[in-house]
């Protein structure tokens, strides 16, 4: 073997010791899941589109009721990239459905994307869910749910259309054209019905206007304006996260998920590497490296 191919090896080697230490202390915090809001239609708190809680930097809600209320963490909404997002649809903690979305550009927080209102319209995942689970597929409680409807659609953000907003919906089965007679068939989280979304001024509407936390995907034709008998069941629980695109769906839902498989199978691997450098006298390695790559000899 020349010098050459030995100054190869031993450079592939301080590479992958680099990578396996740089896992090591990066991993812990790319690779976890984070919640960064809770929406609960039936609680006293009604988050639609022209709530200020959508837009603001805080916090609201209390931890201990994370799960049971409408709950926001100002640190992780506006400080974490939302590279991947997760909504997982529960009772209590408990889950029973859940979908994965990669987003288009990873750089931005979750509050500067629902920041982004005019001119909104954001379609912001690259496509369809990555990732998809179901307690019970055939359950009436999801049948008609703005998100867990089906298992496609791209996830979009601030989709206003005339006098109406919705802050999240998805593309399937149906997302209102901009300029749309008020057909209120954009079912979703955060809905305003007959407000100015830009103003969030009553708008021109005939009727009066209507706030809801979430609103079914019940209509068809031109959907009548929501009311409560068509009520939303269960809470959203919306997690982001910088590098994880696997969840794990069963259990209770704690405000930082770490899954234990999927992206943690090579964490094995990078433990025995790491393992392995640490027994070995880097400088001496350096030493040898340089020595195969300046020596002439050969």
């Amino acid at each position: 073997m020349s010098r050459m191919d030995t100054a190869s090896l031993l450079l592939t080697f301080v590479i992958l010791c680099g990578y396996a230490r740089a896992l090591l202390i990066l991993g812990p915090k790319t690779a976890s899941w984070h919640l960064a809001m809770n929406l609960d239609p039936s609680d006293s708190h009604v988050m639609h589109y022209c709530d200020s809680s959508w837009i603001e930097d805080s916090s609201y809600g209390t931890p201990d009721k994370a799960f049971q209320e409408d709950f926001i963490d100002k640190e992780v909404r506006s400080s974490l990239s939302v590279r991947y997002l997760a909504i997982i649809h529960h009772k209590d903690g408990y889950p029973d459905a859940g979908r994965i979305w990669e987003f288009q550009n990873p750089n931005m927080s979750l509050l500067e994307w629902f920041k982004c209102m005019d001119p909104g319209r954001l379609t912001v995942s690259k496509g369809g869910p990555i990732g998809s689970w179901d307690r019970s597929p055939s359950s009436d409680i999801l049948r008609d749910d703005p998100i867990f409807i089906g298992r496609q659609g791209e996830l979009s953000f601030n989709w206003r259309y005339t006098d109406n907003g919705v802050r999240i919906t998805l593309s399937e089965p149906y997302r209102s054209p901009e300029s749309v007679n008020n057909d209120f068939k954009t079912a979703g989280l955060g809905v305003s019905y007959c407000l100015n979304p830009v103003t969030c001024e009553p708008g021109g509407c005939s009727q009066t206007y209507y706030n809801f936390e979430a609103t079914r995907a019940f209509c068809k034709k031109r959907c009548p304006v929501p009311s409560s008998e068509y009520p939303v069941t269960g809470s959203y629980a919306i997690y982001v996260s910088e590098g994880a695109s696997w969840f794990p769906w069963e259990g209770v839902l704690s405000r930082v998920v770490v899954p234990q498989h999927g992206e943690y199978v090579p964490l094995v691997l990078v433990l025995s590497m790491f393992s392995l450098c640490s027994s070995i006298d880097m400088a001496r390695l350096f030493f040898s490296l340089f020595a195969a790559l300046f020596n002439t000899n050969d």
